[in-house]
C-alpha cells in the first residue's frame, strides 16, 4: 500500500502543484465513496474471520459461504459507489475533469475486492504469506511508472498506473487466499449460523456509519479548499496528507492485529489482567511509533521536500502540522480497534460524529484565516478531541467487560 502511495506521490518529481492536486483530489473522493461503499463490511469480516477458528466443524465450508456472502454486499455496493463518483464530478466538477473521475472510479471496486483476502490474513495473523508477492508487484508497478512518467510526465499515467496495480494485486490475494482456505468439502451452512439471520450491511451499520464518518471529515477539508482557493491549494493540502499516509498504513494494519489478537482474547474469555497488560502494551507500541513517524515526517519535510520537490516547498509548513495530525491519528487508530475489539462498534461511532462536528465547524473558520495551514489546524484539534474520548472509552470497555465476568 505505501508503494501504491508512492505511484501517487511520483508526479509531483514532473508537474505542477495544480496538477497534482486535481489528481489527488480524485483519488481523495474515490477513496470517501469507497468508505461508503465498504460500509465496514471489511471490518467485520476481519473479527468474523478471527472467530472462525479451524478447529470448528465445517469451518472450509463457513468461510467459503461467508467469502461469498461478503463478496457480493460489495459488488453492489461499489456500483453504487462508482455511480456516486460519476456524478459526483458530472454536476459539481469542471467537464475536462470528468475523464479523471471516471477512470479512479474503478478504484472503488477494485480496493473492495482485495479488501476481503487483505481481512481474512489480517484475520488469521497470517500476513507474512502474502507480504512477498505483493511487495514485488507494487515494486514493479512503481519501477514501470517512473519509467513512463520520465517519457511522458502525464499525471494521469499515474492514475491508471495505480488502477492496474491493484487489479494484480487483487488476483495475487484471492488465489493466495482459495489456497489457505482450500476447496469447500462441507455442507451447506445457513446463514444464521453467522449472524443470527441479520444482514451483513445490518450487523456492519455502526461500523459502517463511523467509517464513513471519519472518511467525511478527512475529506471535507480538501473539498473546502479545492472550492474555495482551487488546485494549488488543494495540491499543497493533499500533499502534505499523502505524505503521511505511508506509516499510517502500517499503524493501521497493526492496527487490525490488535483488533484481530484482542477479539480471539475476549471471545476466549480471558482474565481481566491479561487483557488489560495487552492493551496497554498494544496501546504504548502506537504511541512509541507515532511520535516517531511525527518526528521523521516533519524532519524529512524540512530538509528533503526543498531539494527533490522544489514545487511543493510551499507545502512544507502544512506537513509539519499534519505530521502532528499523523502522530494522533496512530494513537486513535489503536484506540478504535480496542474498542472494536469488544464489540462497542457503536461507542467509536458517536465519537466520531462528536469528530466530524469539530471539523465541520473549525475547517471554515480555519481556511478563511490560513487556508490549507488552517485546514491541518482543523484536524489536530478534532484529533486530540477524538484522543481524549477513545482513551476514556477504552477504559470503560475493559472495565465492563471485567464487570461481566465476575
Amino acid at each position: 500500500m505505501a508503494t501504491q502511495l508512492g505511484i501517487v506521490l511520483l508526479p509531483t518529481l514532473f508537474v505542477e502543484v495544480g496538477t497534482f492536486g486535481a489528481i489527488a483530489f480524485v483519488i481523495s473522493i474515490v477513496e470517501l465513496f469507497k468508505t461508503f461503499a465498504d460500509f465496514g463490511v471489511d471490518t467485520l469480516a476481519t473479527r468474523e474471520f478471527a472467530r472462525i477458528t479451524d478447529a470448528q466443524p465445517h469451518h472450509t465450508g463457513v468461510l467459503h459461504q461467508f467469502a461469498q456472502r461478503v463478496m457480493s454486499q460489495k459488488l453492489i455496493c461499489a456500483t453504487i459507489g462508482y455511480v456516486a463518483v460519476l456524478l459526483f464530478y458530472g454536476f459539481t466538477q469542471p467537464a475536462n475533469q470528468f475523464v479523471l473521475g471516471a477512470l479512479g472510479g474503478w478504484l472503488i471496486f477494485t480496493g473492495l475486492w482485495a479488501g476481503l483476502p487483505l481481512s481474512f490474513f489480517q484475520a488469521k495473523l497470517r500476513t507474512h504469506e502474502i507480504a512477498l508477492p505483493i511487495v514485488l508487484v507494487n515494486l514493479g508497478m512503481f519501477g514501470l511508472t517512473a519509467l513512463i512518467l520520465i517519457w511522458q510526465p502525464v499525471a494521469q499515467l499515474a492514475l491508471a498506473s495505480l488502477l492496474l496495480t491493484e487489479v494484480i494485486s487483487g488476483v495475487l490475494l484471492w488465489r493466495v487466499m482459495r489456497k489457505a482456505i482450500g476447496p469447500s468439502l462441507a455442507t451447506h451452512v445457513p446463514s444464521f449460523a453467522l449472524f443470527g439471520g441479520l444482514s451483513l450491511l445490518q450487523m456492519a451499520l455502526p461500523i459502517g456509519i463511523t467509517a464513513s464518518i471519519i472518511a467525511l471529515y478527512g475529506q471535507i477539508s480538501a473539498v473546502a479548499l479545492k472550492t474555495w482557493f482551487g488546485d494549488v491549494a488543494t495540491g499543497n493540502y493533499l500533499f502534505a496528507e499523502r505524505l503521511t499516509q505511508p506509516p499510517l498504513l502500517i499503524a493501521g494494519a497493526f492496527a487490525y492485529s490488535v483488533f484481530s489478537r484482542l477479539s480471539a482474547l475476549i471471545a476466549n474469555d480471558t482474565d481481566a489482567a491479561t487483557l488489560k497488560y495487552n492493551i496497554l502494551r498494544y496501546i504504548s507500541i502506537s504511541a512509541v511509533f507515532g511520535v516517531f513517524c511525527a518526528l521523521l515526517i516533519s524532519q524529512l519535510g524540512m530538509l528533503i521536500v526543498p531539494v527533490v520537490m522544489p514545487n511543493f516547498v510551499t507545502a512544507v509548513p502544512v506537513l509539519q502540522l499534519m505530521a502532528i495530525v499523523l502522530g494522533l491519528r496512530i494513537l486513535n487508530s489503536c484506540l478504535t480497534r480496542v474498542i472494536h475489539a469488544y464489540g462497542h462498534f457503536n461507542w467509536t461511532m458517536w465519537g466520531s460524529l462528536l469528530n466530524l462536528i469539530v471539523v465541520i465547524v473549525l475547517t471554515p473558520i480555519g481556511i478563511l484565516r490560513a487556508g490549507s495551514i488552517g485546514v491541518a489546524s482543523a484536524l489536530m484539534i478534532s484529533e486530540v478531541v477524538n484522543f481524549i474520548v477513545q482513551a476514556w472509552l477504552v477504559r470503560r470497555a475493559w472495565y465492563l467487560n471485567k464487570l461481566r465476568a465476575i
